[in-house]
């Protein structure tokens, strides 16, 4: 959704994950604090992401944060590439950007 701050979301919902019977983690938090939301002086911000116990893939990523619905993308395409969320922490991100906050939204 194009709201402010933007919120963006791709694969299984917790609820749908819990549905399918999966085990997963979930890594969510405030990006209040974050460069990235401090800079454009947004307040409320913050993500949600599913990895699966097992396979330590991303089941789903929700944001509600600056640039959201570019960030998502990198989301979307661990999911649909079966990328784990290990790799998606160690990936050299631009910095100072919104996808570096990827790193700390993996574990």
């Amino acid at each position: 959704m194009f709201t402010i701050p933007p919120l963006a979301s791709v694969g299984l919902t917790e609820e749908q994950a819990k549905i399918k019977g999966l085990e997963f983690d979930v890594i969510s938090g405030s990006t209040d604090g974050w460069y990235t939301s401090k800079r454009l002086k947004m307040k409320n911000t913050g993500f949600k992401v599913l990895v699966d116990k097992k396979s330590g893939m991303i089941q789903g990523a929700h944001i509600c944060a600056p640039h959201a619905e570019e960030t998502i993308n990198i989301f979307a395409y661990a999911i649909k590439n079966k990328v784990k969320a290990r790799d998606l922490k160690t990936m050299v991100y631009a910095y100072p950007s919104s996808a570096s906050d990827i790193a700390y939204m993996v574990g």
